[in-house]
């Protein structure tokens, strides 16, 4: 046994040596620490004795789930996410502490007070069975990951090789994991948010529910695929004005509109007649606050200009399905007619974790938490509890057109 007398504010490390086997004793530390390290020379292994900051040799600390929000907010996942539809149509939100969603408690005239609730058997919806209900129950969501200790993490710029330690590459490794579950979160947000404006419905589904169709009542009318002979592929492209449909589809919204948005396949037959290429206004000032956040939204939205006082955009933004296909939230043959004064609202059904619960984390957009799992070996996770479900505003205000 080795013994090294303790100089005041200083942890001594005894081993215990026999037959190879190494068994270190930690005591009581002050300010720094006196730890062995090890060195292998031929068969034999002598302990040498140095002194080391106690902030980089004490035991790894779990982070709270205030922390791990902080991570996530200084990161704008929305903005990565180029999530279009949340970003103008559902801005802002609001927590229940219940399970359940209550839409008559909303205080929103504009926000719908029930929606049409539909029971399914496989892909099928059974309306039969279905029902009116001022309570929905939203999917529930607990994405997890591991932070495993032999995989490597990609060191930031910035910081030296001195500085990038194992503590650090564990702090990078949570970070991803936590930014990398709240954008599939938020990007299962955006999927509900473009499929309750362009369908009317959303496929509720998630842990202790059963699946269901969330249908919102929009009118049939604002649901129109081009048809009949109607379809802008086979028009005229130096004679047909497309500007001509749109008005006609226009005249199914209760409101007003201001916005036209458009997939990628649809922008392509749209720019394609020379009435479009004459009339379209791409010059105007950029100043106003949709452009500003349009542009803020990256490359996978782009602002094409006006037409009158219409903005044009395209969106192609994709996500990631569960079996690993990419796809695109807006569907590249749909248009969408829209005003950005509808402000529907995202609603989040309480954390159903106990340990979350008992911590006083109740109700969140997101609720993560920082785990070890005992065993040989121990396994360390990250996890984001988070119960969304967009609700929109006024959605009879908005039409949708499939593009032939």
């Amino acid at each position: 046994m080795l013994h090294k007398s303790r100089p005041k504010g200083v942890k001594i490390l005894t081993l215990i040596i026999r037959a190879g086997v190494v068994i270190p004793k930690l005591y009581t530390t002050l300010h720094s620490v006196a730890c062995i390290r090890m060195t292998n020379i031929g068969d034999s292994i002598y302990p040498q004795l140095f002194l080391m900051n106690a902030k980089r040799m004490r035991m790894v600390d779990l982070y709270s789930p205030t922390q791990l929000v902080q991570v996530v907010n200084a990161v704008d996942v929305q903005k990565q996410l180029n999530a279009l539809f949340t970003s103008l149509f559902f801005t802002r939100s609001v927590m229940f502490e219940s399970r359940d969603i209550i839409l008559d408690t909303i205080d929103d005239p504009n926000i719908p007070i029930a929606a049409f609730c539909s029971p399914m058997v496989g892909s099928k919806v059974s309306r039969d069975e279905g029902y009116e209900s001022k309570t929905i129950r939203p999917g529930y969501m607990k994405p997890k990951s591991s932070i495993d200790p032999n995989k490597l993490a990609v060191r930031p710029a910035g910081v030296s090789p001195e500085q990038y330690n194992a503590f650090g590459a564990r702090n990078i490794k949570v970070k991803q994991a936590i930014v990398n579950q709240a954008k599939a979160i938020r990007a299962r947000i955006e999927w509900f948010a473009v499929q309750a404006i362009t369908t009317g419905k959303n496929i509720i589904e998630g842990d202790g529910i059963e699946r269901y169709e969330l249908d919102w009542n929009i009118k049939p009318q604002n649901i129109i695929t081009q048809s009949g002979g109607t379809e802008w592929s086979g028009k005229d492209k130096e004679t047909f004005d497309p500007n001509d449909d749109i008005e006609s589809y226009a005249e199914f919204s209760e409101g007003v509109t201001n916005i036209i948005i458009m997939g990628g396949n649809v922008w392509k037959k749209y720019r394609s007649f020379r009435a479009i290429k004459e009339a379209l206004d791409t010059r105007r000032g950029s100043n106003s606050e949709l452009e500003t956040a349009l542009k803020d939204l990256g490359d996978s939205v782009s602002f094409k200009g006006y037409m009158g006082d219409v903005a044009i955009v395209v969106y192609s933004g994709r996500y990631t399905d569960e079996d690993g296909t990419e796809k695109h939230f807006l569907d590249p043959d749909l248009m969408v007619l829209g005003n950005t004064a509808l402000q529907g609202i995202v609603a989040y059904g309480g954390i159903q974790d106990p340990e979350l619960i008992r911590m006083g984390l109740t109700k969140a957009e997101l609720a993560p938490k920082n785990y070890i799992v005992p065993g040989d070996p121990a396994i360390e996770y990250v996890q984001t509890h988070s119960a969304p479900q967009p609700i929109p505003a006024r959605i009879n205000r908005f039409v949708t057109v499939r593009i032939g």
